[in-house]
């Protein structure tokens, strides 16, 4: 039998962290997750529709926590090794919860 990484079971953990560092519920078509304001589908299909509407720095910064989350480094750790990238997520994590806290559901500049 083929391996499919794309759809690989041992990932969705993984996945679905991305997916909510990301706050790709905000983006997503899906009711459940924007009422959650987390992944409640198929994370993997849900990155490769929304990731790419994140920016650059954002889920680099994304990638940099899961790295270090799997090496098994702290919040604050990395938060030392890399505090631009660190503060881009929330910096993002920030627009991304008054946007869909705002009354028109409008962008917050």
């Amino acid at each position: 039998m083929k391996h499919d990484p794309d759809n690989d079971p041992t990932l969705i953990p993984s996945l679905r962290w991305m997916s909510n560092m990301a706050c790709l519920w905000g983006l997503c078509r899906n009711a459940a997750c924007g009422r959650a304001r987390q992944c409640k589908g198929d994370p993997s299909f849900c990155l490769r529709r929304c990731a790419p509407l994140v920016p650059d720095a954002v889920r680099a910064g994304v990638a940099f926590m899961l790295d270090g989350k799997q090496q098994g480094f702290s919040y604050e750790d990395l938060r030392a090794q890399a505090p631009f990238a660190i503060a881009t997520v929330e910096d993002w994590i920030a627009r991304v919860a008054a946007s869909a806290s705002s009354p028109s559901g409008a962008p917050v500049k």
